[in-house]
């Protein structure tokens, strides 16, 4: 949808944002047409999800197409006909930025797409803010219940907002992290359904989805402890069945980014042949145990919690 890849018969394809002036469809369900004669904030923006989920013109996944290109063959995952090996990446080429016909529509989309990111992260951030100012620092004020006058209806129940943390700390952990970055690509097994698949950074992916998981378990940020934790809310058995599971956890994690760095990356990590693969299955299970282990930790703060609350439905089914 964004750009050209390289399709089975080793032949460029067309028809993308890239290389349209005009009006381009993505194509998919109850699709619209979006001028893209000129790559706008705005353009990408009506066009990101436009036809179904898969049409994704913006956000990081935009910006590593663009900068790594292919790095998968969609004809035979196994038989990999693309990749340029276990330790490399997408290779676009230089000149898809320096003397391609599409060259400055390329450069464009690059520059907007990440203007794009930024504010849209600027955004979250900005949330947070100690001090309200417009938008800046209301939801943080909302959740400890600080807003006042006109404003003091939009305070959020603590409880059913802290039911809804330990719930989508269990869901991102279990549904998301577990089956659909992990499970999915290893058990089909799939380079197109690994977390970064353009850039080959998925190990890295792991490892930081992962921390920021941890952080707000444990109440820490960059080794530094902020505070009792929900992890502390535990009783001692209870705490060091979960911190027995996220050592494991961390074991295999660490195996994975390990093995990315020096022998293979994150795809051929998941072939049926390689050892890792089997790592990877524990690995996937473990985290969805600790996916469970959120309906003890809000049990200790006087929540309830069931399994279908910590389980995303639409969870892809393996």
């Amino acid at each position: 949808m964004i750009d050209y890849t390289i399709d089975a018969d080793g032949k460029r394809t067309s028809g993308n944002i890239i290389d349209t002036i005009g009006k381009f469809n993505p194509g998919g369900e109850e699709s619209k047409e979006v001028d893209v004669t000129k790559i706008t904030v705005e353009a990408l923006t009506e066009l990101n999800e436009n036809g179904g989920e898969a049409n994704v013109s913006t956000g990081y996944h935009a910006i590593e197409f663009l900068l790594w290109g292919q790095d998968q063959d969609y004809n035979n995952f196994l038989e990999d006909k693309i990749t340029n090996g276990a330790m490399v990446a997408g290779l676009r080429p230089l000149s898809d930025f320096t003397t391609d016909k599409d060259a400055k529509r390329r450069l464009e989309y690059l520059s907007v797409v990440t203007q794009k990111l930024v504010e849209d992260l600027s955004v979250v951030t900005s949330a947070w803010e100690k001090d309200i100012k417009g938008n800046a620092g209301l939801y943080r004020a909302a959740l400890l219940g600080k807003l006042k006058g006109k404003e003091k209806d939009k305070n959020l129940d603590k409880k059913e907002t802290m039911k809804q943390i330990i719930a989508g700390m269990g869901v991102f952990i279990k549904s998301e992290l577990a089956n659909e970055r992990v499970a999915v690509a290893v058990l089909t097994p799939s380079e197109e359904d690994e977390h970064s698949c353009f850039s080959d950074n998925t190990h890295r992916d792991l490892v930081k989805n992962y921390e920021g998981f941890k952080n707000i378990l444990t109440s820490t940020y960059n080794g530094k402890k902020y505070g009792e934790s929900l992890l502390d809310s535990l009783n001692k058995d209870d705490k060091n069945r979960v911190l027995k599971l996220m050592s494991d956890i961390e074991e295999k994690i660490d195996s994975v980014d390990k093995i990315a760095k020096t022998q293979a990356h994150f795809d051929y990590q998941i072939k049926p042949e390689h050892p890792q693969a089997k790592v990877l299955v524990k690995l996937k299970n473990e985290l969805r145990k600790l996916g469970d282990e959120m309906i003890t930790v809000a049990k200790a703060n006087n929540i309830k919690l069931s399994t279908d609350d910590v389980t995303d439905p639409e969870e892809t089914k393996l």
